[in-house]
């Protein structure tokens, strides 16, 4: 059976929905509950994916954080290894840091209905299959 490996920041945020999706696909999970200290992993060896789920910190807060270098880490070993990861809110910002990308806090909270347009490479990526050009989603971020 393929496992992912997810990355869990607190107790109140978990798979919901995406853990069904996973069982429908035949995918098993395994957890790093990192709100009871368990270690994050050198490596992604022995995982067919990554899911980073949420938090409320900030992935600029390492020094209060130490573990989200470790996460860093994690992401860059499974990007170079072309396994597929999946972030959700803190996650995605791990991700986006682990690729490179500056990640910073915002000047204004952001929650609430946005609506979101897709770029030309969303319009064509597979995730977003028989989605609109633009939608409202519900976002959280601040």
């Amino acid at each position: 059976m393929a496992r992912v490996l997810v990355l869990q920041h607190v107790a109140s945020e978990g798979l919901g929905l995406i853990a069904k999706s996973l069982r429908q696909k035949g995918l098993g999970a395994d957890f790093i509950k990192i709100y009871r200290n368990e270690r994050v992993p050198n490596n992604i060896q022995g995982y067919d994916g990554l899911i980073v789920l949420g938090g409320p910190m900030g992935v600029y807060e390492e020094d209060i954080f130490p573990f989200i270098k470790d996460e860093i880490s994690l992401i860059k070993n499974a990007l170079r290894n072309d396994i597929p990861i999946l972030g959700i809110c803190l996650g995605a910002q791990l991700l986006a840091k682990a690729a490179g990308a500056d990640v910073y806090k915002g000047k204004k909270k952001e929650i609430g209905w946005y609506k979101v347009e897709l770029t030309e490479a969303g319009k064509s990526d597979g995730l977003f299959i028989g989605l609109p050009d633009e939608f409202i989603v519900f976002q959280w971020h601040g």
